[in-house]
């Protein structure tokens, strides 16, 4: 009702692969997703259309050991107050070859982070309404970000061209080639073995 639409993880650990959370809404906290204690990985997933009255509109991480989430699209989610996409809390957080786009939030459009050491690498921030990310500084390195990031490392301010409603990219777009090869998975979310080619061109 007020936290956790699809998922509420309050200890142990959870593991959430190929799966699409969607049109989950909560007065609160967290319309997909709340975590307030225990370990979570996500992997290859769609977070998408969830709507939260207040904080964290994809999710709202309170107190994990531990966030994972590679290879996941989180994309509109309109809150009231903090993070569009996700508000994340104490927890060790990792965001690897994930978007975020269409999200809205008071402050931090796609991301708040209220004090978690966290890092995102070769992702996607774009078309996100408002400051992207806010709140502690975390480490962002070989991104695309709209607007920007001063703090970050390896960061494109284009547009990533999005050439459908999947958030795929047109093969002119500037996110091609322009991650690090070395976080490559060995599939992306179509199946399509990753690196593409290797060489490093």
């Amino acid at each position: 009702n007020n936290r956790g639409g699809a998922f509420f993880l309050q200890a142990g650990g959870i593991t959430v692969n190929n799966c699409i959370l969607e049109n989950n809404s909560t007065s609160a906290f967290g319309a997909a997703l709340y975590a307030s204690s225990g370990t979570l990985l996500m992997s290859n997933s769609f977070i998408r259309n969830n709507i939260s009255g207040n904080q964290g509109g994809g999710m709202y991480v309170a107190g994990l050991s531990v966030l994972r989430v590679s290879n996941t699209v989180i994309y509109y989610y309109p809150c009231d107050a903090l993070g569009g996409g996700a508000v994340l809390g104490t927890a060790e957080v990792r965001f690897t070859h994930c978007t975020f786009t269409g999200n809205s939030g008071g402050s931090g459009s796609a991301i708040y982070s209220l004090r978690a050491p966290m890092q995102f690498r070769n992702c996607i921030f774009w078309g996100d309404v408002g400051n992207e990310i806010q709140g502690t500084v975390p480490v962002v390195d070989h991104c695309i970000i709209e607007g920007g990031y001063p703090d970050g490392t390896h960061i494109i301010d284009a547009d990533p061209n999005f050439k459908d409603g999947d958030y795929r990219i047109f093969a002119c777009s500037p996110a091609v080639d322009a991650g690090d090869s070395l976080l490559a998975f060995t599939t992306d979310l179509d199946g399509n073995p990753r690196p593409f080619d290797g060489d490093g061109d």
